[in-house]
């Protein structure tokens, strides 16, 4: 498919900053953002401002920080990159435990938490040092998105296994599980 920017390549992950103001997009080609300009002619969707190159295969999942700062992108090479939205110079590289096999990510609407989703388990990376404040363990499969309450409070996780999992960001636990769904979530 082709991308603006010259980009051709599978489409893996799109977000739109706070404002709406910006959208990025990660493509086997790379990560671009920035609305079209005022003259564009109608056909083109947007122009890449910045291509955030780094990761060495696919980005599978990204995201804004609530500031619009900072963007996390989450890749198959089993690392999570931190990137500053203006410059695009990545600012930090995770690669642990909690990065391999990262589907996607999420920034809490405080911007103070970072939730790494991958095989089988979150990890919740607090946003100032990076460490990991709790891993929230319970899916049976690889957990393929997640999104916060707009309190920063709970997190919901969806996975292979069909369900949908509730968390308490401040102590970890899984405080309810929605099944139902036939496949994969």
């Amino acid at each position: 498919e082709a991308m603006a920017g010259g980009l051709y390549a599978l489409h893996q992950a799109a977000a739109h900053d706070e404002d709406g103001d910006y959208a990025a997009a990660a493509a086997e080609g790379g990560l671009f953002d920035d609305p079209p300009p005022p003259t564009a002619p109608p056909h083109v969707i947007a122009t890449c401002r910045t291509l955030l190159a780094g990761h060495t295969r696919s980005v599978t999942g990204l995201t804004w920080s609530p500031d619009s700062g900072r963007i996390a992108t989450a890749s198959r090479d089993d690392t999570v990159a931190i990137w500053d939205a203006g410059s695009g110079v990545c600012e930090r590289v995770l690669r642990s435990d909690f990065t391999i096999g990262a589907h996607c990510v999420a920034w809490s609407p405080d911007g103070a938490c970072l939730a790494v989703a991958a095989i089988d388990a979150v990890a919740l990376l607090d946003a100032a040092t990076w460490q990991p404040r709790a891993t929230l363990e319970g899916h049976s499969g690889d957990v393929l998105c997640a999104a916060w309450s707009p309190d920063a409070t709970t997190l919901a996780t969806g996975a292979r296994d069909g369900r949908i999992r509730l968390w308490d960001a401040a102590t970890g636990a899984c405080v309810q599980t929605l099944a139902g769904h036939t496949g994969e979530v």
